[in-house]
């Protein structure tokens, strides 16, 4: 299933603003909902499942509110679950 998962390209949501970060997961637009729903590969696995409802901007764009939250989401949780980089010496 994860595999599956992992060729989602729908990069509007939780893939947004994680750079890289390897996802699984399942995303869904339907009227005045947005959902993405994931498993993130970072030092542990970490599932995340974000819904949105009653939208006001219903748009089907990759900047719609409810995509932009959701984003917003997953690049919190890479940041939160990511091993720091060791700092350079200088």
């Amino acid at each position: 299933m994860l595999q599956m998962m992992s060729r989602n390209e729908d990069g509007s949501k939780l893939a947004r603003f994680t750079y890289g970060v390897p996802l699984a997961h399942k995303s869904g637009d339907v009227d005045r909902s947005r959902t993405d729903c994931g498993v993130f590969t970072l030092p542990a696995r970490v599932v995340v499942c974000v819904l949105t409802r009653d939208n006001v901007d219903t748009r089907y764009w990759t900047d719609a509110e409810g995509n932009a939250v959701i984003g917003r989401i997953g690049e919190a949780v890479v940041r939160a679950w990511r091993t720091p980089t060791p700092a350079r010496p200088q």
